[in-house]
């Protein structure tokens, strides 16, 4: 018989079912198959999954992704494509602030970042560089030219 519930790694002699891995492993799957669950509308209704591998096996996934860094979630790379080994990654939350689909996506100098991760590269302040964005500078300038406090009115 097809093992089918999400639930199903409690037939696995693993011992981790206390372990933050296996609630995230829990919770992956939640968000993608329980449609009353938390996230769902943002997983499962948009389509992403889990590879069957993952989804019938905590086991699975434990060996694939391994132990959590402290601090860190899992993320998918691509967030329009399923929880799998090679779109799947331990993330800390500033890399999972940048990899959301509502992040602002800049293109200057031939490289698109998000617009967080512009302002850390050039040290200037993310509502700056939104505000020069939104007052037509293109993003070169926006990027490069600092503060003139002179002419601040």
């Amino acid at each position: 018989m097809a093992r089918t519930s999400i639930s199903n790694s409690k037939h696995e002699n693993h011992r981790m079912s206390r372990t933050a891995i296996y609630n995230r492993w829990c919770a992956m799957n939640s968000r993608c198959y329980l449609p009353g669950g938390t996230g769902f509308h943002k997983y499962g209704k948009r389509g992403i999954g889990v590879c069957k591998r993952w989804r019938e096996s905590f086991v699975a996934f434990y060996e694939d992704m391994g132990s959590p860094p402290v601090g860190t979630t899992i993320g998918r790379i691509d967030n329009d494509w399923h929880y799998e080994p090679s779109n799947c990654r331990w993330e800390t939350p500033k890399q999972q602030a940048n990899n959301r689909r509502s992040s602002r996506m800049i293109t200057a100098f031939g490289k698109t970042q998000t617009l967080q991760q512009w302002a850390d590269e050039c040290g200037i302040n993310y509502v700056t560089i939104l505000y020069r964005l939104k007052r037509g500078w293109t993003p070169e300038d926006a990027l490069t030219r600092k503060p003139d406090y002179r002419n601040n009115h």
